[in-house]
């Protein structure tokens, strides 16, 4: 991984990507701290564990609350 401050990124943009077109991961700094990462198209930077088991096994009792809210609107209203 190339890190670069944000100054310097932005006075060479056009190598930084044509850096990440042939497959460099490019980090940007400011101040001393991670702001930003530019990563060539298909690489996928972020994972988010799979919660399909947790949604599955919450259960909802009572009404949707988009009723709720209309509900609520319309008793405010008269």
């Amino acid at each position: 991984m190339h890190t670069i401050t944000a100054r310097e990124a932005r006075k060479s943009l056009s190598s930084l990507l044509t850096e990440a077109e042939q497959g460099q991961v490019i980090s940007i700094t400011r101040r001393g701290n991670e702001v930003a990462r530019l990563v060539p198209p298909g690489v996928d930077g972020i994972h988010f564990p799979d919660i399909t088991e947790f949604r599955n096994s919450i259960m909802v009792n009572g009404k949707p609350t988009s009723e709720v809210v209309l509900d609520i609107r319309n008793e405010e209203r008269y």
